[in-house]
């Protein structure tokens, strides 16, 4: 006689079915869907969320396979770091660039705001992207020198060789990359004393985001402005 499956008993092999008793993944609480399919979810929320959940990589899987940018963005947050290698790095780049230029920047800025800056293993890979053919790869790049001048862990030499490579394309560059690097610039102008008369020259001379709307309370993206008001503020 036939017996039907039992979960947890041998196999007809003799092996155990580790397939059959493995459990089923939980659903989320009815709550946290809401704010995940939410379009007008706030960041901060999200944060929440991923603070309540902690460190979950299975569910951080799942959630990123979903096609909403709030699931990725708390899958980003609840990753364990230790499975940050090289290769799903990549899987997770690849991912992101099929999303629309806004949702790249979103979900790129954060994986690398909220994960790849602590990764310092993944940092030379990084370093590569400056040269990718991926347009957002090349905006991380800039952004992640951006906050490494930020955080003063740049050389002399690396301030150098990125306001050169800023001074010869800014100008050209595409109004996504534009944005970033001028951000990095702002950064070195900033943090680099000795090169941040060449940072006020180069917005006085391409004059890039001189009439930019600025909301009140927040600083200008033009680059005499920006610098200017943060180097005040330090003074």
């Amino acid at each position: 006689e036939v017996q039907p499956a039992v979960l947890g008993k041998r196999g007809c092999h003799g092996a155990e079915d580790t397939t059959m008793r493995r459990p089923m993944a939980k659903p989320l609480d009815p709550a946290v869907r809401q704010a995940l399919d939410s379009p007008t979810t706030l960041m901060g929320k999200l944060r929440e969320i991923a603070k309540r959940i902690g460190t979950d990589q299975e569910l951080a899987e799942r959630l990123w396979q979903e096609a909403n940018v709030n699931s990725k963005l708390v899958a980003i947050l609840i990753m364990d770091r230790k499975s940050l290698t090289p290769d799903y790095l990549e899987r997770l780049l690849v991912d992101i660039e099929t999303l629309d230029r806004a949702e790249q920047g979103k979900v790129g800025e954060w994986l690398l705001a909220n994960q790849l800056m602590a990764a310092k293993k993944l940092h030379p890979s990084m370093d590569g992207w400056l040269e990718s053919r991926s347009l957002m790869r090349r905006r991380l790049f800039w952004s992640f020198k951006a906050r490494l001048m930020r955080q003063q862990k740049s050389s002399t030499a690396e301030a150098e060789r990125l306001l050169r490579l800023i001074e010869r394309d800014l100008g050209g560059a595409d109004p996504d990359l534009q944005w970033v690097m001028n951000y990095c610039a702002a950064m070195i102008g900033i943090y680099r004393p000795e090169r941040r008369q060449r940072c006020l020259d180069l917005g006085e001379r391409l004059g890039l985001y001189l009439d930019y709307p600025v909301p009140k309370g927040c600083t200008s993206p033009y680059l005499p402005e920006w610098i200017g008001s943060q180097v005040a503020k330090a003074s």
